[in-house]
C-alpha cells in the first residue's frame, strides 16, 4: 500500500495534519457513521468527496484514503506539490505522479497553477516553438532509427542520441570527443538497447570518418550524414542535444549553493 511507503515523520505530519484539518475531521466521522443517500444531505464542506464516498477509508494510523491515495490536508497541501515537481516534469507528468499516491479536491488545478508558476520551469521555456525537423518516415519499432550528435555544456563534452519512433533520448559524457571514444560508448547502448538500423548524424570529421563508417558498416547499420540531400535530417539528434542541456541545466540550478 501508498501509506506503508510514507516515512514514520511524514506519517507523523500528516497525522497531525489531518486531526487538526476541521473539514477532514468531518469527512472522517462521515465515514465513520456513514454518508447520507442524497448529495444535498451532504454538508458542503464535504460534498465534493460525495460521488467518490464508497472509496473512502480510514486507516489504522487515522489517515483518509482514497483507494490506496492518501488524502493531505490543506495546510501540506502546497509541500507535497513542491515535492511532485521537485525535478521539474511538465505539468501532466506532475500530475500522473500525483494521481498514484496522493489526492486533495482541486489537485489537478493547484499542480497546473505551480507548474505554469515555477521560476526554474519558465526561464528554460524556448523563446519560440519551431516546426518538427523531422523529414525521415517515422520507423515502426523502438530504437530502428536514431540520430546521434555532440554537445558541451558547462566545459564537458556529451554524446546525445535519441530514438525517433518513441522520442526516447539518453545523453553520456565523453572523455574525449574521438570517435574511438564515440565508438565504444554507442556500443555499449546497443548492448542495452539494441543494434539501430539507421543512424543518422551531422558531417563532423568523427563520423564521417573512415573509423564511425566501417563501424556502422561492421554492426550492419545505415549510416545517414546530413548533407544537401538530407537537409533536415540530423533534427532528431539537435532537439535532443536541446533536451539533454536543458535537463542539465535544470539540474544545476537546482544544486543548493556551496558553503561559505
Amino acid at each position: 500500500m501508498i501509506i506503508e511507503r510514507i516515512s514514520a515523520s511524514k506519517c507523523i505530519e500528516l497525522q497531525e495534519a489531518t486531526n487538526a484539518d476541521p473539514q477532514l475531521q468531518l469527512l472522517a466521522a462521515t465515514i465513520r457513521h456513514g454518508w447520507p443517500d442524497k448529495s444535498y444531505r451532504v454538508p458542503i464542506d464535504i460534498r465534493t468527496y460525495f460521488p467518490f464516498r464508497d472509496e473512502l477509508t480510514i486507516s489504522d494510523d487515522g489517515l483518509i484514503l482514497k483507494g490506496l491515495k492518501v488524502s493531505i490536508p490543506k495546510p501540506l497541501q502546497p509541500t507535497y506539490t513542491q515535492i511532485l515537481h521537485e525535478d521539474h516534469p511538465a505539468a501532466e507528468a506532475t500530475k500522473r505522479r500525483a494521481r498514484d499516491i496522493v489526492y486533495w479536491p482541486r489537485m489537478n488545478a493547484d499542480i497546473e497553477h505551480y507548474v505554469n508558476s515555477c521560476a526554474i520551469c519558465n526561464s528554460m521555456k524556448p523563446h519560440s516553438q519551431k516546426e518538427p525537423l523531422q523529414s525521415y518516415t517515422v520507423p515502426k519499432a523502438p530504437f530502428e532509427t536514431i540520430g546521434i550528435d555532440l554537445f558541451q555544456w558547462n566545459g564537458i563534452n556529451y554524446l546525445a542520441l535519441g530514438d525517433t519512433y518513441s522520442t526516447w533520448f539518453d545523453f553520456c559524457s565523453l572523455s574525449d570527443t574521438t570517435a574511438r571514444t564515440i565508438i565504444l560508448k554507442l556500443k555499449g547502448k546497443f548492448a542495452t538497447h539494441g543494434v539501430p538500423q539507421t543512424i543518422i548524424s551531422d558531417n563532423a570529421q568523427q563520423f564521417a570518418g573512415h573509423e564511425f563508417q566501417a563501424f556502422a558498416t561492421n554492426w550492419n547499420s545505415i549510416h545517414i550524414t546530413s548533407s544537401p540531400n538530407y537537409p533536415q535530417s540530423n533534427g532528431l539528434a539537435e532537439s535532443v542535444v536541446k533536451r539533454a542541456k536543458h535537463l542539465l541545466e535544470k539540474t544545476k540550478r537546482e544544486e543548493p549553493p556551496e558553503p561559505p
